[in-house]
């Protein structure tokens, strides 16, 4: 019984123990917190840093692959338009009249994807505006319809073009391995005006398919879609060389690529 006063202060002195660790943690989840809140500010801030540093790149290949479609014969003048899907529900878009080959900063637009019309101009670089390409609702239509796509050309190419001029155009072009590995199945749409809503429908409905790579647009041009610029041009360039073989064996006997043959080249598509 004599132990009892002991053991009362000894259970105090934890208490008070327990009181002051109590307060000692107390006071540093305050400064804990900001720490926490300034690391996710910083993160988000680097987070958006990143997405503006990827979108800069995007364009600056844009403008890159613009330039190279002109190089390739792909364009002439100002015949051509090309875009790429940026990340945050955005496209960059040549300007109208622009010329491809030598489009820099100041001939790109950047728009909403939501965008409805080709007239809404948008800031560029320089605090500029330009009017977006003539075209712009087909391209809007396009990765809208079909999330697989990530970058546009409207080209008109010389072989391709008299192809799609032509009344006897040839149901297909599996004459070489290029055709069913990066072309794919070409489809074609009749006249339509260019910058309609309606040719922004038909284009972008011939091409929900990802087996759908290359559009033939009747007595217009032609219009090949790809994951980057870059991929959307080399599936145009092949293309037109498959129609210029095309018209270059006219009057021959054509040796088409085997059904076997073409099953089996998919596969590396």
């Amino acid at each position: 019984m004599r132990r009892a006063p002991e053991r009362v202060l000894r259970s105090k002195k934890r208490r008070g123990e327990s009181a002051v660790a109590r307060d000692e943690l107390e006071g540093t989840i305050e400064p804990v917190e900001e720490f926490v809140l300034e690391m996710l500010e910083t993160m988000e801030g680097l987070s958006g840093m990143s997405m503006r540093d990827d979108d800069e790149r995007k364009i600056e290949d844009l403008i890159d692959a613009a330039r190279l479609a002109a190089l390739e014969g792909l364009v002439v003048a100002t015949s051509g338009n090309m875009s790429v899907a940026l990340d945050d529900g955005r496209i960059a878009i040549t300007a109208a009249r622009s010329w491809l080959r030598r489009v820099g900063r100041e001939d790109i637009v950047i728009l909403p994807l939501e965008t409805r019309g080709s007239d809404a101009p948008s800031g560029v670089a320089g605090g500029t505006e330009r009017r977006p390409s003539r075209e712009t609702p087909m391209h809007l239509a396009i990765y809208r319809s079909a999330p697989h796509v990530g970058s546009v050309l409207h080209f008109q190419s010389p072989a391709a073009t008299a192809l799609a001029c032509s009344a006897d155009a040839p149901s297909s072009l599996d004459l070489i391995p290029e055709v069913p590995v990066y072309v794919r199945r070409p489809a074609w749409v009749d006249w339509l005006e260019p910058g309609s809503e309606e040719l922004a429908r038909a284009v972008s409905n011939a091409l929900k398919s990802e087996e759908t790579r290359v559009v033939q647009l009747r007595n217009h041009g032609q219009v090949a879609v790809g994951l980057d610029p870059l991929q959307a041009i080399e599936r145009a360039a092949f293309f037109e060389l498959a129609c210029r073989i095309w018209l270059e064996t006219s009057g021959r006997q054509r040796l088409f690529l085997s059904e076997t043959a073409r099953d089996s080249l998919y596969r590396y598509g």
